[in-house]
């Protein structure tokens, strides 16, 4: 083959490899996405087939799925990245793959330290938390290690993906993949070794699935780089690794499984299995190779079909690209020299062997000149970028000859889009350019004779068309009014558009006289209109001067006019401009002026407006109030600095001085000043510049706010903090020291307290095992009744203690499902509900709320245990929940039909240890609702309670309503 063959395989056809393979890629991130959202809900709504594929087995943690969401998200937008135009938008695309693998890449090696430290960091219990009091809080949550080791290297991998380090994100990747695929084969094989890897919870089957799907759609995402460039090669090792690869992965992993199932069913010893599975798997391998050597002998027969096919090729185009009579060559984008046609060759008297491998522009075709080279290096190099150049150019061939010729350069790109040869053309255009250069001789003589004749007629013509044409071209333009008259009969043949609208006249009124000049001269301008006339006979001009003209509707105009003597008697042309805005503009500005001069001198503030001479333009009033100094005491800023700063007057005129030069307002801060009756007041100075005067000085305006009470105020103030500190320390000591003694208190109470109680409840159930047949009736009665009370002031002091963390401990507050809540908590209660027979009825809907999900399960369980247990005795509990939105609160109503509350004990019921009735007849420890009251005023709520004796109650509690717009707030 030739240095221009193409390769046996088209581009085609690895264009559509990397097509699939990337396709695969985009499809594996949106599995993952759905698999990790999927999982995500099953948590959010505690269903046990979501979070766990197989019943009783493993689930996957709700860190785990964000981590596969936020890894499948990354991949998925590094795809879609390579679709954007706009760099910048693309830009932030990277930025943001960059984090979210950042924090994968987090995630895990938090999830290491926790295990290689044996601590607990707390970030399990980020998206769904446990009760602080469970026995495994943070553990049924926290992922396995190989999960986390996962993370790592997925991270790492993404990031390095981003910057294109293929290689090294591919063999993670990989890492990835093994890892997995250990622990899905433990799932099968029912080896917890294998998915567990020694911690607590292990690796879930559907996390391995999600790894290993990831983990192939990472590498195939840059399937065209790295080790992935063989897979995805169009060649027949490429085809065999794509097709092999899926064999080699899953059949060991079928052998095994058709294996296990004989074992189990023919009851085999292990010996037996081994070579069961030997069997197994040399036959399929033997298969398998069979089979890819019989697709590779049809792909090497297709290989030596075209092979054949394009040596005949090669001879035809060889015949046509010797044979053609135009120069044509092949070039390197470099602009070496592959192949040169005869043509060519003949005409510069050259071999191949002169002009192969060297650059283009040192050949004997270009040697005619230095910018002939010059300029083909140029043309080489845009043929280079892709641009197609043509131009034609002298070139040199055997013997010194010279022929003009048409040169091209064309780009020829791989599949890719890169240019890799450009094909040099040249078309000998010697004998047109002869031609063409005689004919133009023969054009330039007759142009020299046509040009000769009409000079004359050129010159006389020009000067009156270019007047003409200025003039025509002012007048129609309408920038400026235009009228021509007469101005002693008063008439006016010709005005422009411009002139009609300043008038207020139409071109009909035009044509029919109706336009006068003594109609729109008002009369008290008349001896001002002769005066100009006679000044225009005298001189042809009259300079411009103002006026008004009445307009038809009666209105005035003011105008700038001037006027010119036209050739024909008495006749003249006027230059009318519209002044109105001006006009307007003037008396707005001398009104802003008047103002702005009230504006400071009545300001409520000093005001001072000083030039750059040092003379006092303006003050206000405020200022002579204050200083008692009149405008007259001090006509410059000198003699306002010698009477207010006394010994420091030099200091701040030399500031003062300075303020002329600035070009932006400067703060210049506090000085002290001395008022004329020799009192000190502190001013707070700021300047800025004011524009010049019409003589060039600089004018500043300064402005002062008089803070010597806020200062004296401040002083105090000062004091005030110095003892309120003290104060403050020492209260913060007395508290520190209360909460020491609470937390010792609690202490006591759930360690010291309830141990005894757990002895007296295991001796009283040791008593009843070993000594029941010996003791009475009675004695057995005593036992069980110390058993019971033991029990009951183990849950009072469990109560306690759920009190006490109410107002201790810190909560977060975020957006929670009424509906949710109240399911769940029936779901929970309903043994207790079926053993009372109790009605629940739930009205929807019951929307969101802004609340602690764990608290309000504890207040709204509290609510129902006591509408089922507090009914009167044979009657069954019936309990009714809707709930109400008023403005921003949403009050959650739990009616029952028990025994009812008297108004005077409604307040009461909230207290702790606070019973309405005796323990045999409802039993409680009185702490229920005082649990109630302090959970909903941690959550920023209210509760009450509407009931009557007999009848029934209505308990209720009020919550902020949320849209899901608002954070999670800590209180």
């Amino acid at each position: 083959m030739s240095a221009y063959d193409l390769p046996t395989t088209t581009p085609h056809s690895s264009k559509k490899i990397l097509r699939s393979l990337k396709l695969t890629s985009k499809i594996t991130s949106l599995i993952v996405i759905v698999i990790s959202c999927a999982v995500l809900l099953g948590w959010m709504f505690d269903i046990t087939l979501l979070k766990s594929i197989v019943l009783k087995q493993v689930t996957m943690k709700p860190n785990t799925a964000l981590g596969l969401l936020l890894s499948g998200l990354a991949l998925w937008l590094w795809h879609w990245r390579l679709t954007i135009q706009n760099k910048a938008f693309r830009r932030r695309i990277q930025s943001s793959i960059l984090i979210l693998s950042g924090f994968v890449l987090l995630l895990g090696m938090l999830e290491l330290i926790q295990y290689g430290f044996d601590t607990n960091l707390g970030i399990d219990q980020l998206l769904f938390p446990d009760s602080p009091s469970a026995v495994d809080a943070g553990l049924k949550t926290r992922m396995a290690s190989n999960t986390a080791l996962n993370f790592v290297f997925l991270g790492l991998a993404l990031i390095l993906l981003v910057r294109r380090e293929c290689h090294l994100s591919q063999f993670l990747s990989i890492l990835t993949f093994l890892i997995s695929l250990f622990a899905l084969t433990g799932h099968i094989y029912e080896i917890v070794l294998f998915y567990g890897a020694g911690s607590l919870t292990g690796m879930a089957i559907h996390t391995a699935i999600a790894f290993i799907l990831l983990s192939i759609g990472m590498v195939f995402a840059c399937a065209d780089s790295g080790w992935m460039q063989e897979v995805s090669s169009a060649e027949p090792g490429g085809l065999m690794v794509r097709r092999l690869t899926p064999v080699v992965v899953i059949l060991p992993v079928i052998v095994s499984l058709v294996a296990l199932v004989i074992y189990k069913a023919v009851i085999l010893s292990v010996k037996d299995l081994s070579s069961l599975r030997s069997i197994l798997e040399i036959v399929s391998f033997f298969l398998v190779v069979w089979w890819n050597a019989r697709l590779l002998n049809q792909v090497d027969i297709s290989r030596q079909q075209v092979q054949q096919q394009l040596i005949a090729s090669e001879r035809k185009f060889r015949t046509i690209f010797d044979q053609t009579f135009e120069f044509v060559g092949l070039l390197r984008p470099d602009g070496t020299v592959i192949e040169a046609n005869q043509t060519a060759l003949k005409f510069g008297g050259l071999s191949p062997s002169d002009v192969i491998n060297k650059p283009f522009w040192q050949t004997r075709w270009w040697t005619i000149s230095p910018q002939t080279q010059a300029q083909l290096q140029q043309a080489i190099a845009k043929a280079a970028q892709g641009e197609f150049v043509r131009y034609e150019v002298d070139v040199q061939g055997a013997g010194n000859t010279v022929a003009t010729i048409d040169f091209s350069l064309k780009p020829v790109w791989d599949s890719a889009g890169n240019v890799t040869l450009l094909i040099p053309e040249g078309r000998d255009i010697t004998q047109r350019k002869q031609a063409e250069t005689a004919l133009r001789q023969l054009t330039e003589e007759l142009e020299a004779r046509v040009t000769a004749r009409t000079a004359e007629l050129a010159v006389t013509n020009e000067s009156l068309r270019r007047s003409e044409a200025r003039f025509r071209q002012l007048i129609e333009s309408n920038v400026v009014a235009v009228a021509v008259g007469n101005f002693r009969d008063g008439s006016i043949s010709y005005a422009n558009n411009a002139f009609l609208d300043l008038v207020g006249y139409t071109k009909e009124d035009l044509e029919q006289g109706k336009l006068q000049w003594t109609r729109i001269n008002p009369p008290e301008y008349l001896d001002l209109n002769e005066q100009k006339i006679a000044a225009l006979q005298r001189t042809g001009i009259s300079h411009v001067f103002e006026k008004e003209y009445l307009r038809k509707d009666g209105s005035r105009v003011p105008v700038l006019l001037g006027s010119t003597l036209l050739s024909e008697e008495d006749s003249a042309i006027a230059f009318v401009l519209d002044i109105s805005e001006r006009k307007l503009a003037e008396a707005a500005l001398r009104e802003s002026e008047q103002r702005f001069r009230r504006a400071v001198v009545n300001a409520p503030f000093p005001i001072m407006i000083h030039a750059e001479d040092g003379q006092v333009m303006q003050i206000s009033k405020t200022w002579t109030e204050i200083t008692g100094y009149t405008p007259e005491d001090i006509p410059t800023v000198a003699d306002w600095t010698e009477k207010a700063y006394k010994g420091e007057r030099h200091a701040v005129l030399e500031l003062v001085n300075n303020l002329y030069k600035r070009d932006r307002r400067v703060d210049e801060g506090e000085f002290t000043i001395i008022t004329k009756d020799g009192n000190t007041r502190i001013w707070d100075f700021s300047s800025a510049p004011l524009g010049r005067l019409s003589d060039g000085r600089r004018l500043v305006i300064s402005i002062a706010a008089d803070v010597t009470s806020r200062k004296q105020a401040e002083q105090e103030i000062i004091q005030l903090n110095e003892t309120l500190e003290q104060r403050v320390q020492q209260r913060t000591e007395q508290l520190q020291e209360v909460n020491q003694e609470l937390e010792a208190f609690s202490y006591s109470v759930s360690h010291d307290l309830r141990a005894p109680l757990r002895a007296i409840q295991g001796y009283a159930v040791v008593i009843i095992e070993d000594y029941g047949a010996v003791l009475d009736e009675l004695g057995r009665e005593y036992i069980q009744r110390l058993a019971t009370a033991a029990e009951h002031l183990d849950t009072l002091i469990q109560n306690l203690l759920a009190y006490s963390r109410l107002g201790q401990t810190e909560i977060q507050l975020q957006r929670v499902n009424l509906a949710a809540v109240v399911e769940g908590i029936l779901i929970e209660l309903e043994p207790e509900l079926q053993a009372h027979h109790a009605q629940i009825t739930v009205e929807p809907p019951l929307p969101k709320v802004q609340a602690n999900r764990r608290i309000l399960d504890q207040v709204i369980t509290n609510l129902l245990t006591n509408a089922i247990k507090f009914v009167s005795p044979g009657s069954a509990p019936k309990v009714r929940i809707w709930a109400e939105k008023h403005d921003q609160w949403v009050r959650l109503w739990i009616e029952d039909n028990g025994i009812g509350i008297a108004p005077q004990h409604q307040e009461r019921i909230f207290r702790t240890f606070e019973r309405l009735h005796g323990v045999e007849s409802y039993p409680g420890n009185g702490i229920g609702l005082a649990i109630v009251e302090r959970g909903i005023k941690r959550m920023n709520g209210r509760v009450g309670v509407e009931s009557t004796l007999h009848q029934g109650s209505r308990f209720w509690i009020e919550l902020p309503a949320t849209s899901g717009d608002e954070p999670a707030i800590k209180i």
